[in-house]
């Protein structure tokens, strides 16, 4: 039986295969299972591309109804191990910028510089900017510190800025070295008025502007 179906009160249609067409349902059932089995051995973009195209398959396929169900359990398995797989992925891609940002703050401190200006890797959304930070301050708890982030397709430059208290002392102000940068890159920002400002521009344009201003701002302050 390959489905049933109520058409109208007291009323239902069944669907069932016999001699020749229950044949092909039972190899179509063995092929499947078995492509399940190959695609479970694989991996990253290659199971995705297997999984979409037997889900497609199947969608067409005359099955019983009730192993359908059973092979739609199985592709939510593969699917849900894909996400997982991208989850750690994307974890460990985004620790590994975070630790580039770090590495960067270490050969500020080394040429004994009191600030550094830093392009992190492109593509980071607000919240990993700020974790980047936050890694270089824990670590560098005297270094003024501003990060850029720039993300092309979105035409969009995020920013975040620190300034510890033994720099805002000489006059470096986080939000008044962040509103320099934000001119050429046509953006907004604030302050949490804890030496921390952030803020973000819609002209990628303007970016190597936006650093060089930066860079030349803190020099000024620093020079005093």
């Amino acid at each position: 039986m390959v489905s049933e179906k109520r058409i109208a009160k007291g009323g239902r249609r069944v669907t069932a295969f016999t001699m020749h067409t229950e044949c092909q349902a039972i190899h179509q059932i063995l092929v499947f299972s078995a492509q399940i089995d190959d695609a479970n051995k694989m991996q990253g973009a290659a199971l995705k591309k297997e999984v979409s195209a037997l889900k497609n398959l199947l969608e067409t396929a005359i099955l019983p109804a009730a192993k359908k169900a059973e092979f739609r359990g199985r592709f939510s398995e593969l699917q849900e191990g894909i996400k997982q797989a991208q989850k750690s992925a994307g974890a460990a891609s985004l620790q590994l910028k975070l630790n580039e940002a770090v590495t960067s703050a270490d050969v500020a401190v080394a040429l004994c510089q009191e600030y550094c200006v830093l392009r992190i890797d492109d593509g980071l959304d607000a919240n990993a900017v700020r974790e980047a930070a936050s890694l270089v301050i824990e670590k560098h708890k005297y270094l003024a510190v501003m990060l850029f982030s720039v993300d092309e397709q979105r035409n969009k430059v995020l920013i975040c800025a620190f300034v510890p208290n033994s720099a805002a002392k000489q006059g470096l102000g986080a939000l008044d070295w962040l509103q320099g940068s934000l001119v050429p890159i046509n953006g907004t920002g604030n302050s949490d008025n804890d030496g921390l400002a952030q803020g973000e521009g819609s002209n990628v344009a303007g970016f190597d502007e936006a650093m060089a201003m930066a860079k030349a701002y803190a020099a000024k302050v620093f020079a005093k």
